[in-house]
């Protein structure tokens, strides 16, 4: 049997951390001799289970396996001149606990401490800790589920802290050739076994697949198919990151609901999960195929006989306006254009800073005169070009990822994770930082044109479309063209009296 397993392109893996970067470089598994690697699974949901497991040690503190356990008393020990579990002490004694050594020691090499409160002799329970985190750091506690307290060093890290960390998205971008060590050969199938993923590596593939698990504080132990991916293959894959806080799955319906969500791409079946609570909930195809007199007893639609145009969305009133143009269309034209209105609900709850950040970085087309030379659905206003992306997206998304790819890429962002990406939040931050210093080293430039250009902006001008084409290119890109300087200098500027030939000249381009 084969134990050549290919990923093609557009398989997609996850990997859950808690560190923050672009491009995983991997650590060396098996110890300082092991090709280095990293690990990915295909479910994102057991990916963000390793998120609280990085960066920090874990105390578990009761197992529903075990309940009567937890109410035992703890023992705590000085071994060769070292307490024995430094994390819980260090979080009973932040709290009034106190320990000391007893004066009659039999064995010096393991010391059992005493331990008080408010000066009495106590004795100290899971219980006791357990009660100690719910009260002071934030966590939750049931007898149904295994807890865990979560300590960096000595540091009770906060329950909200302890599973804040990123999704990484990985795109296989070539196809990848990995070792399948779940068939059972030499190598065996640890995760630490040096000659497995060293030999896998000078076979030449891309890293390998093995069977693993991961513990969870709701389901005990997940198995997952774990792949370890090796420097080769991770210069095959396309990362995305995103910020996220690891789910408290308390059912596995909840899991598996989760990894559709993240691993599905939404369609227009998806569209009532995606609308905000808002936004009119009504059957579409009902609306379709209605007519003027009875599109009016539809919830959420009202007809409005002075449309001018086919239809409109009251984001601020949770409706959507119909007009009469709106009955003249064949049932495919009125399905998108009924889509495309509820997507206005969608677009607004992103917020109308992205709708022109997506404009800037050309995500709906290159710009001219400072607009959109031509959206999505042929319109210029940003607003209008994102709530078509989405709908394109919905429904046509091969289109869209043909012609406008980067608006589908931030789209799926959205609408996948209910956020972009650190690399596409990035962009944008650089994108107005570099605009930013450009405006700044042009302001005297561009507050000199600015102010000669409105002082011409008149209806009576014969230059006033070229005023108005000038100042939208300011306005847009932080710059004056040569062509702007050209018509304040030949067209706006008066020529200078000879007799005025000795006066200083005015530091503004025109008076």
């Amino acid at each position: 049997m084969s134990t050549n397993i290919v990923l093609d392109k557009g398989t997609t893996l996850y990997h859950g951390t808690r560190s923050t970067f672009d491009r995983p470089i991997g650590s060396r598994q098996g110890g300082p001799s092991s090709v280095p690697c990293v690990w990915f699974t295909s479910s994102p949901s057991i990916a963000q289970h390793y998120i609280g497991h990085q960066a920090q040690s874990r105390m578990c503190l009761y197992d529903p396996q075990c309940p009567s356990a937890l109410h035992d008393p703890l023992s705590f020990y000085q071994i060769a001149g070292v307490e024995n579990a430094p994390e819980a002490m260090h979080l009973c004694r932040n709290h009034g606990y106190t320990f000391r050594l007893p004066e009659n020691i039999h064995n010096p090499h393991c010391i059992k401490y005493m331990s008080f409160y408010d000066g009495r002799l106590t004795e100290i329970s899971n219980h006791d800790v357990i009660n100690l985190l719910v009260a002071h750091y934030g966590y939750d506690f049931s007898t149904e589920n295994t807890f865990y307290g979560y300590i960096k060093g000595t540091q009770i890290i906060p329950f909200s802290e302890a599973r804040k960390g990123s999704i990484l998205e990985a795109k296989v971008s070539s196809k990848l050739n990995l070792y399948d060590a779940r068939l059972g050969d030499d190598f065996g199938y640890d995760y630490n076994n040096v000659e497995l993923f060293n030999r896998a590596n000078e076979l030449g593939y891309d890293g390998v697949i093995i069977n693993d698990r991961v513990n969870s504080d709701t389901f005990n132990h997940l198995e997952h198919l774990g792949y370890a991916i090796f420097p080769s293959g991770l210069d095959k894959l396309s990362f995305s990151s995103y910020p996220t806080i690891c789910a408290n799955f308390n059912n596995y319906d909840e899991l598996i609901n989760y990894d559709r969500i993240i691993t599905k791409r939404p369609s227009i079946a998806d569209l009532s999960r995606l609308l905000p609570a808002h936004a009119p909930k009504f059957p579409i195809e009902e609306c379709v195929s209605s007519s003027m007199d009875n599109s009016s007893i539809i919830d959420g639609v009202i007809i409005n006989h002075e449309l001018k145009h086919e239809a409109t969305a009251l984001t601020n009133k949770s409706v959507i306006e119909l007009g009469p143009k709106f009955f003249e269309y064949d049932e495919e034209s009125r399905r998108h254009i009924l889509v495309h209105e509820l997507c206005h609900f969608i677009s607004d709850s992103f917020g109308i800073q992205l709708a022109f950040d997506m404009s800037d970085l050309g995500c709906f087309g290159p710009i001219e005169d400072g607009v959109i030379s031509h959206g999505p659905n042929g319109t210029f206003t940003p607003n209008e070009c994102l709530t078509e992306s989405i709908a394109i997206y919905l429904d046509d998304p091969e289109h869209l990822a043909q012609h406008y790819p980067k608006a589908f890429s931030y789209i799926d962002s959205k609408l996948r994770f209910g956020e972009l990406s650190l690399q596409q939040k990035r962009e944008i931050t650089e994108y107005r930082s570099e605009l930013d210093k450009l405006r700044k080293h042009n302001a005297e430039q561009l507050e000199q044109a600015m102010e000669t250009l409105l002082s011409h902006n008149t209806p009576d001008s014969p230059f006033q479309e070229q005023i108005q084409q000038a100042l939208r290119e300011i306005i847009f890109d932080g710059t004056v063209s040569t062509a702007t300087h050209q018509l304040i200098k030949t067209k706006l500027t008066p020529p200078q009296n000879p007799d005025d030939a000795s006066q200083p000249r005015s530091r503004r381009i025109a008076p």
